[in-house]
């Protein structure tokens, strides 16, 4: 395991204590801004790859919050 991979682990228990969605497609559209130069460049398409992975599980994070909190809210409405 990586430290890039330990600090994506840290980043997503804050994301899941905090439950905020739109903080979690803000980091998903950061690791594609960041991964784009390296995949432009061909340098550390490792590197490239595995952001685009944290950006996809950054935005299914930001789904199911949104679902999450929605059916919580309206089971606390009935």
């Amino acid at each position: 395991m990586k430290i890039q991979d330990i600090a994506f682990f840290t980043v997503l228990a804050g994301l899941l204590i905090l439950r905020k969605p739109r903080l979690a497609v803000l980091l998903g559209l950061i690791a594609i801004l960041l991964s784009l130069p390296l995949f432009h460049l061909k340098i550390a398409l490792f590197t490239a790859q595995r952001l685009i992975q944290y950006a996809a599980a950054f935005f299914l994070i930001s789904c199911l919050i949104q679902l999450t909190s929605s059916k919580l809210d309206h089971y606390n409405s009935l």
